[in-house]
């Protein structure tokens, strides 16, 4: 409910209208009305992008992200949705600090651009084991560097 609530607020509905005159049960408000989940706060408040370096064009984005507790990972993912929103897709609500979005890389097809940095980066040695597929212990510099090379363009 907190998520729909969350969605709904972005969107410009109130709580009544997604909650379709049924009462908003009190695991998600207090007595005052308040919001106690953490999903209710705004996507952009939760994903510092205030230091996102942005390269490439086109309507996919291959993002990086590192955590407020794991500043020497990266994360590197795509999406066809805006970056932000997909991150948050992945954060706990209980996460100590904000992930920082880190570098956005506009293309055609992201997929393919992702799995490209991806196998290019576990050649060099950078992949973290045991991290799933997409963690890496690299600088956001040396994603730019090897999506570009990828890409044809000049560092």
């Amino acid at each position: 409910m907190a998520r729909c609530l969350a969605w709904g607020a972005e969107n410009g509905f109130s709580a009544e209208e997604i909650a379709g005159g049924n009462p908003i049960p009190t695991e998600v408000t207090d007595d005052t009305g308040e919001d106690l989940d953490d999903d209710l706060t705004p996507s952009a408040e939760r994903v510092d992008a205030s230091r996102v370096a942005r390269v490439g064009e086109g309507p996919e984005t291959v993002y990086v992200y590192d955590t407020a507790y794991c500043r020497d990972v990266v994360k590197i993912g795509w999406t066809t949705m805006p970056v932000i929103d997909r991150i948050v897709q992945q954060i706990a609500t209980g996460m100590p600090g904000k992930p920082r979005l880190l570098v956005e890389v506009k293309t055609e097809n992201a997929r393919a651009l992702e799995r490209a940095i991806h196998a290019t980066l576990a050649w060099r040695g950078y992949k973290i084991e045991g991290g799933g597929n997409e963690w890496f212990a690299v600088t956001p510099e040396t994603v730019i560097e090897v999506a570009r090379m990828i890409m044809g363009k000049p560092t």
